[in-house]
């Protein structure tokens, strides 16, 4: 009985293949490529040239199978500790057919096939005792399982290297990829924050240390206003307007520190004018207030009342017993007013 038979459509690891006769006993040996044949007993052997002439009647078929090296990638999701979350496997695999008879007895045209199957059983095994979060751990395992190389599968062929790289699935990707970067943006945030609190400790004390210096350079209240406008020059016109109602402060002082506010260069030159007349105008208007509007009341005119006649002078008694001259009274009593 014949168990081999012409694939349908030749492709992949089994090329060409033919009928074995006494004219056309296959084609010539080629880099790359073995050549098997099928019995007519339902075997397969693998020649490395044509069968001789007196051979030829023991074989059915031939097939050219593919046996150079092959550089192949695969990707695959595997299974993590949570079933709802998965790794994904990026794998690059360098391999070739060992074993073309074995080939041509399973049939098998795609390689990658076995390949793919073999690889995910063997991840998975490893990356199922991992939480999803553990995912270079599991890759650390993974990459220790496949260092002994060359490894030869059942299916007839030789995996020379394995080169494994694991990540997290998309959706567990993205979601572990905001957490770091909201972690980022927290530490980001404090440490903006921090340097925020330390300029402001740092001009604190600066104030602090300005506000020192200044109390030890003013020696009077001169000097705390020429410190004060030193730092606000824009209240010049606040600090005459306080001045100027301040009544304990008289003209000449009032006018002295005008003045050194005008030679410190406080009030410029075009201003000077205006600052004067600012500062003159409520001491002129106290000026000239009557008494009574000056403090707020109402003023009322003082009756004209005629002078009065000079009292005579008292006649100086005669001295007394006791050295006693005479009494001089002090106001006039109800009784002299009458009299008069």
């Amino acid at each position: 009985m014949n168990w081999f038979s012409p694939p349908a459509s030749p492709a992949g690891l089994i090329g060409q293949t033919g009928t074995v006769s006494l004219g056309a006993r296959g084609p010539l040996p080629r880099p790359g490529i073995a050549m098997v044949y099928a019995t007519r007993t339902g075997d397969a052997v693998a020649i490395t040239g044509r069968p001789s002439w007196f051979d030829a009647h023991q074989y059915h078929l031939w097939y050219e199978v593919d046996i150079s090296r092959h550089l192949d990638s695969i990707q695959a999701d595997l299974s993590s500790a949570v079933d709802s979350m998965q790794f994904r496997l990026h794998a690059d695999l360098s391999w070739e057919v060992s074993d073309p008879i074995t080939i041509v007895r399973r049939a098998t045209t795609d390689g990658l096939v076995p390949l793919r199957a073999w690889l995910i059983d063997q991840a998975w095994r490893v990356t199922r005792g991992y939480d999803i979060e553990r995912c270079g751990d599991a890759e650390i395992q993974l990459r220790g399982r496949f260092e002994q190389t060359p490894i030869v599968l059942d299916e007839g062929i030789t995996v020379h290297r394995v080169n494994v790289r694991l990540q997290a699935d998309d959706a567990t990707a993205q979601f572990d990829a905001e957490r770091v970067a909201l972690i980022r943006a927290g530490k980001t945030e404090k440490i903006a924050f921090g340097n925020q609190i330390e300029q402001q400790e740092h001009a604190a004390q600066l104030e602090r240390d300005q506000v020192k210096a200044l109390r030890q350079l003013a020696q009077g209240e001169d000097d705390l206003i020429f410190l004060f406008l030193a730092r606000h020059p824009d209240q010049v016109g606040a600090i005459l307007e306080q001045v100027a109602k301040r009544q304990e402060i008289s003209v000449g002082a009032q006018m002295s520190l005008f003045n050194k506010l005008v030679d410190k260069g406080f009030i410029q030159e075009a201003d000077i004018e205006n600052a004067r007349q600012s500062l003159l105008r409520p001491i002129e208007q106290l000026a000239g207030t009557r008494p009574g509007a000056a403090l707020g009341g109402r003023h009322q005119q003082a009756a004209v009342e005629p002078p009065r006649p000079a009292a005579a002078p008292r006649q100086a008694a005669p001295a007394q017993e006791d050295g006693i001259t005479g009494w001089v009274k002090f106001g006039k009593a109800r009784d002299d007013e009458g009299d008069q």
